[in-house]
């Protein structure tokens, strides 16, 4: 018995041909990342394999049945998201596992679609109807919330983030709350390589959400700074969006690099803040204010020309990493973390 929509054999070829290279094409330029411990090459390897298992497995069972177009999205959507799972799994546990149980049910419920209801007795075949429909329901719920778990990776991509955050509370100084590295120095001692790369990606966004606080406190902001993680450009380390005090890291920086490096740019994205401020001071203050020598020697009026027209690393690297702005802000993280350092190593020392 087949459904009323099926699709003839040649069509079902170029309709698996032809969407198979668009969902390629979405998946590369959106949640394509290499899998942990993988270089990119057997990463992609990896993918075309599942893309080839997957289209071969699903062309060999609709065949004979099943040659519809749900039957060639469900085909077209589990290697994604065996992918994915390969991927996100430490990113995003949750939505990890979900997508795992999730492909799991599907395939399950689509195997058992492709055997024949019985039909030796009326009982039977209504017996058998009935649990078509069961298995055709936990298909169709299982296919939904594959894309929706898909799709949520998907927008996470596009605005840079992903859907889970540190659970440590950004807090700023109006909050009354002296944030200090001698107040969480049992904390920033993760910060030494050993036992962050025992860390989880939650636990590494909680470290760096405290040292967040720390540099908001320290560097006297009226506002907190929230941190998450997002997939940034591949040479983009990190970036600062002041109209949602955020600073996002690149997940691969936050998840492969030394502990240093990604302190380094956490506390490089949090002088960038800093600098917005004064920045609004020298806009807040009267003609007769902005000559004050605080201006000048601040390099105020730089870093305003700057961010009104700024230069991407992207667009010409020479100009980005000659911009004072830049220059400042490397200045002060590489200050900072030998700062970090060298009073966890106090610690540790006073421990010992």
């Amino acid at each position: 018995m087949t459904s009323r929509n099926t699709l003839s054999k040649g069509q079902y070829l170029r309709d698996h041909l032809f969407w198979g290279a668009v969902s390629m094409v979405w998946f590369n330029s959106l949640l394509f990342r290499s899998i942990e411990g993988w270089t990119y090459r057997r990463s992609r390897l990896f993918l075309w394999a599942a893309l080839l298992l997957f289209a071969a497995a699903g062309i060999a069972a609709a065949w004979r049945r099943q040659r519809n177009n749900f039957s060639l999205f469900i085909h077209l959507l589990l290697p994604y998201c065996v992918y994915a799972f390969a991927a996100f799994r430490r990113t995003a546990p949750g939505l990890g596992w979900g997508l795992a149980a999730l492909s799991a049910l599907l395939l399950a419920a689509d195997e058992a679609l492709l055997v024949p209801a019985k039909r030796e007795t009326a009982a039977a075949r209504a017996g058998g109807g009935a649990r078509r429909r069961a298995l055709e329901g936990a298909r169709a719920a299982a296919a939904c919330g594959l894309s929706a778990l898909l799709i949520v990776l998907a927008a996470g991509a596009v605005l840079s983030v992903f859907p889970f955050s540190p659970s440590v509370t950004p807090v700023r100084r109006s909050d009354g709350e002296a944030a200090t590295i001698a107040g969480h120095i049992e904390t920033l001692a993760l910060l030494e390589e050993e036992p962050w790369r025992a860390l989880s990606t939650q636990e590494k966004l909680d470290v760096l959400q405290t040292a967040a606080n720390i540099e908001a406190y320290y560097l006297g902001l009226p506002h907190e700074l929230n941190v998450i993680a997002g997939m940034l450009p591949e040479s983009t380390l990190g970036s600062y969006n002041d109209r949602t005090h955020v600073i996002t890291l690149n997940i691969d920086h936050l998840e492969n690099d030394f502990a240093h490096e990604v302190l380094d740019s956490l506390c490089h994205e949090a002088r960038h803040a800093y600098q917005r401020r004064l920045c609004d001071l020298y806009d807040s203050a009267s003609e007769s204010q902005r000559a004050l020598l605080l201006f000048s020697e601040e390099d105020i009026r730089a870093y305003k020309q700057e961010f009104s027209d700024y230069t991407s690393g992207k667009e010409d690297p020479q100009g980005y990493y000659s911009q004072r702005c830049e220059t400042d802000a490397r200045e002060y993280a590489s200050a900072c973390v030998a700062d970090y350092y060298s009073k966890i190593r106090a610690y540790r020392q006073g421990a010992a």
